[in-house]
Parts: C-alpha cells; sequence; structure tokens
C-alpha cells in the first residue's frame, strides 16, 4: 500500500476525520435502510462468452476442486462515495470488517483481496445515490486500470450492488456492507465470471430449455450452467433455510440450494461457492483477467492487538482541545486505524484516521462528555486483527489555549507565509532540550490534516517540511513535543500560515 511520507495521510486519501454532525446523521441510522433489490448486476448473453465456451470444455463431474500452492493476491481500488458536501461516507472501520469478511468468504477459492493504494473519496450526490447512467460515468471517470474497482455509495440503482459489464466495476450499498454481508463476495462472484444460479428466471418464468432439472441431466446447457450448484428458480430475496418447493420439467419437486453465494438466500445461509464455480473463477483469473496479477503482491503479516497507553482508561478532564491518544507498537503493523465514539458500541463515531505512527492527535472534541476509543493494527492484506480494548476518558471545559497565539506565536517563524499549494514550509523555533516532536497542520476548525514526528536539537532548530497539496485558506501549524504528557509552553510552538496562489 502506497504512504505518503507524513505520518497522516493527505485529505482525499487514507484520512478521513469525520465530523460529528455527519457521523450521528449517517453512522446510527444509514445502515439499517433496506434497499428493494438484492442484486441490480445484469449480464447479457454476450458477457458469458467465456463462461459458456469454458463449460462447454467441462461437462464431466469435478473432482474436489484443488487450490494450486499460494494464493493469488488480488487488488481492490476502494472509491467511497459522499454527497456534493462531503457526508455520508462508508465507514473505514466497517470497510476493514467487509475485507476481513470477503477474505475467509473466499478462503478456500485460492483468492485473497487487498485495498491497494489510497482509498478514493468523491464528493458526488449524483453517484452517491445514482441510477445505471451515473453510475457508469462514475466508474468511467474514477477506474484504475489493473485492480478491481469496488465502490462504496447509498444507492447503487435501488439494489444492495451490481456489477456492470461495461464500465467493468462493482458498486456496493453501504447499507448491505456492515458485519456478516455476503453482498460483496456476490457481486465478486459475477466479476469473475459467475452468474446467478437461478440465471434465466431473472424475468420471470424461464423457457423449459433453461429450467435445470433435478437429476442432472442439462445441468451444463440450463440455468447457470454449473452442474454443483443444482437447480434453483428462485429469483427474489429469500430467507433460509427453504423457499418452494419448485417443480422442475419432470415434475420432480425440490427446493434451492441456499448455501451458494450467487443465490438470493439470505446472508445467514450464504456459506460457499461450488466446486466447478471456483475452478472457473480461477481460470477466469489467470485468463482474462490476468491483468489482476501485474502488480507486485504484498507480504501478508500476522498482527497481535495493541492496547492504549494514554490517555489512561478512565480518565477525567482531558483536553476537549487537543487530546493525544497513544498505544504500543505492533512490530507487523504498517498502519493503524484508530476511532473516537460516542457510545460503548462504537454505533456512532465521531473522529477516525488511518495513521502510520503510534499516536493520534484528536480534533476538537465535545466538552464534559465520555469518549470511547480503540485502535486496530493494519498491513496490507490483514484487517482481521481485533481491535484495543475499549477505553474510555472525559473532557473537561477548560482548553489547552491551543488556539491562543499570543507568546507561543511569537516563538516560532514560517516562511514563506503565504504558501502556494503543495509548497514545502520552512519552520525555525527554539528548544530547550533535544526531543521528539510532533509538526502538525490543521485548518482553523480543528481538523488535521497531516503531520510528521521529527527530532529537535536543544538550540535553535530549522525545519523544511513538504505540505500535501491543500485549497487556499488559513491554516493552523504546531510543533509539539511529544515525550511527555502534561507540556510546558516552551514545549509547544504555534503559527498561523495562509495558502494561496
Amino acid at each position: 500500500m502506497r504512504f505518503p511520507q507524513s505520518t497522516f495521510f493527505p485529505l482525499k486519501r487514507f484520512l478521513r476525520s469525520l465530523s460529528l454532525g455527519i457521523l450521528l446523521t449517517t453512522g446510527l441510522s444509514v445502515y439499517a435502510q433496506s434497499p428493494s433489490n438484492y442484486c441490480a448486476t445484469v449480464q447479457p448473453e454476450e458477457s458469458l462468452t467465456w463462461l459458456r465456451n469454458w463449460q462447454a470444455n467441462h461437462q464431466d463431474a469435478h473432482p474436489e476442486f484443488q487450490r494450486s500452492g499460494d494464493d493469488y493476491l488480488i487488488p481492490i481500488k476502494v472509491h467511497i462515495v459522499g454527497t456534493d458536501a462531503g457526508t455520508g461516507y462508508y465507514r473505514l472501520d466497517l470497510l476493514l470488517e467487509a475485507f476481513c469478511d470477503l477474505n475467509v468468504q473466499f478462503d478456500s477459492t485460492g483468492f485473497h483481496f487487498y485495498i491497494a493504494g489510497d482509498i478514493n473519496y468523491i464528493n458526488n450526490s449524483a453517484y452517491y445515490a445514482h441510477d445505471y447512467f451515473n453510475g457508469s460515468r462514475m466508474m468511467l471517470e474514477n477506474n484504475i486500470q489493473q485492480m478491481v474497482n469496488m465502490y462504496f455509495v447509498s444507492d447503487p440503482a435501488g439494489a444492495c450492488g451490481y456489477y456492470t459489464y461495461g464500465p467493468d466495476a462493482i458498486a456496493i450499498a453501504k447499507s448491505c456492507a456492515s458485519d456478516g454481508n455476503s453482498t460483496i463476495a456476490h457481486e465478486l462472484g459475477h466479476y469473475f465470471s459467475l452468474p446467478h444460479t437461478f440465471r434465466g428466471w431473472e424475468g420471470g418464468t424461464a423457457p423449459v430449455f433453461q429450467q435445470e432439472k433435478v437429476d442432472r441431466s442439462n445441468c451444463s446447457s440450463a440455468g447457470d450452467g454449473f452442474c454443483g450448484t443444482g437447480p434453483d428458480y428462485a429469483a427474489y430475496r429469500w430467507n433460509c433455510p427453504t423457499t418452494g418447493p419448485f417443480t422442475d420439467p419432470n415434475g420432480e419437486s425440490f427446493v434451492p440450494d441456499g448455501t451458494f453465494y450467487m443465490s438470493y438466500s439470505n446472508d445467514g445461509c450464504t456459506t460457499r461457492f461450488s466446486d466447478d464455480q471456483k475452478e472457473a473463477m480461477n481460470d477466469f483469473l489467470v485468463g482474462p483477467r490476468d491483468d489482476l496479477l501485474l502488480r507486485p503482491a504484498p507480504t501478508l503479516l500476522t498482527h497481535e492487538p495493541v492496547e492504549g497507553a494514554e490517555p489512561l482508561d478512565g480518565e477525567l478532564n482531558t483536553d476537549y482541545s487537543y487530546t493525544v491518544l497513544k498505544w504500543n507498537k505492533d512490530p507487523n503493523a504498517t498502519y493503524y486505524h484508530v476511532a473516537i465514539g460516542l457510545n460503548a458500541t462504537m454505533g456512532a463515531i465521531s473522529h477516525e484516521a488511518f495513521v502510520t505512527d503510534t499516536f493520534y492527535i484528536a480534533p476538537e472534541l465535545p466538552k464534559l462528555r465520555k469518549h470511547y476509543w480503540h485502535v486496530k493494527p493494519l498491513s496490507q492484506g490483514n484487517t482481521c486483527t481485533p481491535y484495543s480494548t475499549l477505553q474510555t476518558f472525559t473532557t473537561g471545559e477548560v482548553a489547552s489555549g491551543l488556539l491562543n497565539l499570543t507568546a507561543a506565536a511569537a516563538d516560532l517563524q514560517s516562511f514563506p507565509n503565504p504558501l502556494l499549494p503543495g509548497q514545502a514550509i520552512q519552520t525555525v523555533f527554539t528548544s530547550q532540550q533535544s526531543q521528539e516532536i510532533v509538526m502538525v497542520l490543521s485548518g482553523m476548525d480543528g481538523r488535521v490534516y497531516t503531520q510528521a514526528s521529527r527530532l529537535a536539537l536543544a538550540g535553535e532548530n530549522r525545519l523544511s517540511w513538504d505540505m500535501p497539496l491543500l485549497p487556499e485558506g488559513l491554516y493552523l501549524l504546531e510543533i509539539r513535543a511529544t515525550g511527555q504528557s502534561g507540556v510546558s509552553a516552551q514545549d509547544r510552538w504555534v503559527s498561523k500560515v495562509s495558502i494561496s496562489q
């Protein structure tokens, strides 16, 4: 995964500190919504040409599918879509859980998916809740080659999700991408050539020649063309364990097998792909989808849960304007996900971010309120490590005076000022001792845009810092010692910085 040199990822990349107002309106309610349709994938017969040829040469009974050596590591480009105002984003903790679930679901196939590169945030209300036309526009504008492009939106054409053959990408409703979902696995099945198990029944009663028989006599030419899945006529969302019964052209009664991800049974039933489905997906990957294997594959690492160090669990009267969270290091972690919540279930997140260091400086938090937080160690391809034990702190009523730029501002010189967008900034300040520091650039509303760790020497320090590309406006540059919890005035330096053309 590509990381910038700064400790925090630039805005519109992996760093997302979400506003309290956004998450109170989306984090609590949006995942309870139910789309009217499970899957809106349309697979014209011409899109199945490869599969039909494959099935024509694989008509014999399949032995048990055998994985061939190591897993294929498959990159997914994640696009998270919000409104024009930048609200409604799919939560990062749910994204991590979805990828963990996905790799468990695909474990027997030999596929392992990972988040490739930076998350692409898109602010466009027409894409956030879209029809097929706007969905295609969204994908054609943003798709990245040699990756599975996956878009998390509010409403993908009235469904839980779909794969579209033309732009060649997947859209997923965030309401259908919570813990334990099978929507993503279902749509990836389409992406890797698989039709619905009830192929032919999507528009109503299928012609007799398309009705797969219980005796399997036409299993390679009717329905989905896979003999391992059995007949299925249930082209609607159904609750397991049974639906029907149905009657095949020979008059035999049956109920479909709801354990297949490519059926329409609910998430509680779906657990598998058939052996011939697995074989087809593998052959499709090394055939028409072999471009997905061109990128250097990451090394899969294991992690142990970390534990929070500061603030102490249950600490009272923490600074609401400047809360520093710290945790112990995991040697294999390349980054961490840290989240601050408003309740013990973490159902409402006030701030969350991906960081590469072992601390996070939170923007301004509500006063006189109990807050909950935890952190998860991560690396590319492994999002399954549990979060740290949930800890709490309570904010006080008095701020630290961070924004009172009187004496502190005089101690820090920054130039040029104003800066051009993306220009490096030069800083001059005097430290009383050699110590580790963090340099933080934030907006005047407290939102942290980027930060970096450095070492300050005793005496005058002159440091250069490459700035991310940010819009014009007024920002706050702060340099702060990190080696102690209670810092004195000489351990903090603050200055206003203007960015303009």
